[in-house]
């Protein structure tokens, strides 16, 4: 017995040096196409995925997909089982219309063992944030001498009649062609800028990209007539750097004199 312990003792020594020698098991992977980490798409357009998942040392168990759109929470998109060794198919992903400019999808592979990969994705949605909202803007009557023009870059309204004041800065004001003091109700620019009036524009979700196709997608105007509470018009107000802006009419105030008659806006740019 004596002689054999020692060789019990090494045997234990050898297991033990095999054991923590062991390989560790292969956790699956995963290919997408488009392979591109970063992907820049439209508004409402579709991503057309194809998924190749492939086993490591046990059976594929799960694919799961998530999104975290930017300033939001992350959530389950997709979670479908698999089977076997391989899998080779196709997931279709519809980009949001309106109010996320970027989001992260994460394409996770499980096993059998609870082993995972994971292949992230940055997808960048061009122009679809909310534009940003300014309130209580007036434009009065192009006969009073108080804030008759309204720049929109600046979203400020100031008077042409002051000093110094530099007309080219003037992309809203009213033209009155009757020159007699009455409100005429119509608007034009001397910034040469062109205006679409869409009374069924989503105002309040509105979005560079949803201006921009309303816009191009509607006759352009010089001049803006027959302005009414509710109008929605919207202009292309940078033509260098192509941004529009988005006006909601308020009130038309209206009454004898040109001292208080004047336009009352809302501006999203």
């Amino acid at each position: 017995m004596k002689k054999l312990l020692p060789f019990l003792i090494l045997l234990s020594a050898v297991a033990i040096l095999v054991s923590s020698c062991k390989k560790e098991e292969d956790p699956p992977y995963l290919t997408l196409n488009p392979s591109n980490v970063s992907l820049d798409v439209p508004p409402g357009s579709v991503i057309e995925f194809r998924v190749r998942a492939y086993a490591g040392d046990n059976e594929l168990r799960n694919l799961v997909i998530t999104q975290k759109p930017e300033n939001s929470v992350t959530s389950t998109i997709k979670d479908t089982t698999l089977y076997g060794e391989s899998a080779d198919f196709y997931y279709v992903y519809n980009v949001p219309n309106a109010g996320i400019a970027q989001l992260l999808m994460r394409f996770t592979i499980y096993d059998r063992a609870g082993k995972s990969n994971s292949t992230i994705v940055q997808v960048n949605i061009d122009g679809n944030s909310f534009l940003s909202q300014t309130t209580g803007h007036q434009v009065r009557n192009v006969h009073n001498t108080i804030n008759d023009a309204f720049d929109i870059s600046e979203a400020t309204i100031f008077s042409l009649d002051a000093p110094g004041a530099d007309s080219t800065l003037a992309d809203i004001l009213e033209y009155s062609p009757m020159n007699n003091g009455a409100l005429s109700r119509n608007w034009t620019s001397y910034t040469g800028i062109k205006f679409v009036r869409n009374n069924d524009f989503n105002y309040a979700e509105a979005t560079e990209a949803s201006a921009q196709n309303t816009f191009n997608s509607s006759s352009q105007q010089l001049i803006m007539s027959n302005i009414q509470a509710n109008d929605i018009i919207i202009t292309k107000y940078d033509t260098i750097n192509n941004r529009y802006a988005v006006i909601r009419i308020v009130n038309v105030n209206d009454v004898d004199g040109v001292a208080d008659d004047f336009y009352e806006f809302n501006l999203k740019k």
